[in-house]
């Protein structure tokens, strides 16, 4: 950032999530990108965009989720709380404390994202099929999680956005990913980098694959790519 380089933060996560985890020298000055491209706030913290999930489709969801003969989680982001039908205690050793309310409730929200667990694999199909054209679906987490946003929210859709404000072309812009929601950004980015923990679909599309997330892969990357352009 020093050297007048943007950095956009892309990730699933909600804004009270990233606060915790990233220092606020890196959160006041980067781009940031939450919940799978719903939500974008500039280096200034001046939001950008914020979509919405379409009402009708999401009672919809509601419905084929009460109908199901068992229980699954369903969590449901809103004004930067989480809410869900099941005891949640942390995502990724951080604190999630949600508020725990009933699926009729739930429908009285109007979620920027919903999120999915402890749903049969026949369930994951069947939803795949009947709301893929209503939503932004990713499965991620080997599986075991269902992400669902806006179709006018992705991590791609959201770089663009900032790129198109800064006038920087996407073909000059690096994407780090690792999970299935990253693909669609790798695939527009110019120079994109699976993390050593990506699954194999990431690294299939990336043109460099590093370290994993533990081992400071993302840094090390940028340190090769700065050594090398000090050599051209």
């Amino acid at each position: 950032m020093s050297k007048g380089i943007p950095v956009i933060f892309a990730t699933a996560r909600p804004p009270r999530m990233v606060k915790l985890l990233l220092p606020s020298s890196l959160y006041d000055r980067s781009f940031k990108i939450f919940y799978n491209g719903a939500l974008i706030i500039d280096h200034r913290n001046v939001m950008m965009a914020h979509h919405t999930m379409d009402v009708a489709a999401y009672h919809e969801l509601m419905d084929y989720m009460e109908n199901l003969e068992y229980s699954p989680c369903v969590s449901i982001e809103a004004t930067d709380q989480l809410f869900c039908n099941h005891e949640v205690n942390n995502s990724f050793g951080v604190p999630v404390n949600p508020h725990i309310v009933p699926l009729e409730k739930m429908r009285k929200l109007l979620p920027t994202k919903i999120l999915l667990s402890k749903v049969k694999d026949e369930d994951i199909e069947e939803i795949m099929n009947t709301f893929g054209h209503k939503f932004n679906i990713f499965v991620t987490d080997s599986g075991q999680l269902v992400q669902m946003s806006s179709k006018n929210a992705s991590k791609e859709m959201a770089v663009a956005h900032i790129c198109n404000e800064l006038k920087i072309p996407m073909s000059h812009v690096i994407a780090f990913g690792d999970d299935n929601n990253d693909l669609g950004m790798m695939k527009r980015c110019g120079y994109s980098v699976a993390m050593g923990n990506a699954t194999e679909e990431i690294k299939k599309y990336s043109a460099e694959i590093t370290e994993t997330n533990d081992n400071d892969g993302v840094a090390m990357e940028l340190e090769r790519i700065y050594k090398n352009n000090l050599h051209t």
